[in-house]
């Protein structure tokens, strides 16, 4: 069964660029808020990647090919299932929230199918034929989570002529070493 994850909204980083410029000592300059905002957004993006944890509320739509009893989201932490729809004549119905609950892990979650219930069994025989949306938590409730970020985006900003590589500049920047201890395990 093939599985594919598409983000459908960002949330906003845990790190404001006033707040970052504040603790840079940059305030007052301002020809490069653009910049600076694209390396928050780039960094933040870098950080959920590499610690497999949503640093901000973002909106999924995960593309399965059918259903079973549970369904895995590997997005840590889950907020709510918005909805279940899965292709029915070529059109997408919702399937009804009273099938499923969702049960919500360390690394990630899982919606399983509520006893003596049934997935719809009408569904078009396709690849990706069911759709899932759902909405992560944002996952930054620690100083270290925003402390590694500002080193990132700060690293990245100092060094924007000579370093436009992400992974170097979290290595460089001590932003790996601060996310290691919040990466999740990968099999």
């Amino acid at each position: 069964m093939s599985k594919l994850y598409q983000v459908t909204s960002r949330g906003v980083s845990p790190l404001d660029l006033d707040d970052f410029k504040s603790w840079a000592k940059m305030d007052g300059i301002d020809a490069d808020d653009y910049i600076i905002q694209d390396l928050i957004d780039a960094c933040t993006s870098w950080g959920e990647q590499y610690t497999g944890k949503e640093f901000r509320a973002n909106q999924y739509q995960l593309l399965i090919d059918s259903f079973s009893n549970r369904i895995t989201l590997n997005r840590a932490p889950v907020d709510s299932i918005n909805s279940i729809e899965h292709i029915v004549d070529d059109s997408y119905v919702t399937v009804s929230a009273d099938l499923y609950y969702l049960k919500r892990h360390l690394n990630c979650a899982e919606i399983i199918l509520k006893s003596d219930e049934s997935w719809p069994t009408n569904t078009d025989e396709r690849e990706q034929a069911i759709r899932v949306n759902f909405t992560t938590i944002a996952y930054y409730d620690t100083p270290n989570i925003l402390q590694g970020l500002k080193r990132h985006c700060l690293y990245m900003y100092m060094n924007r002529g000579d370093c436009d590589d992400l992974d170097e500049g979290a290595r460089k920047s001590g932003a790996a070493d601060v996310y290691g201890v919040f990466r999740k395990q990968r099999i």
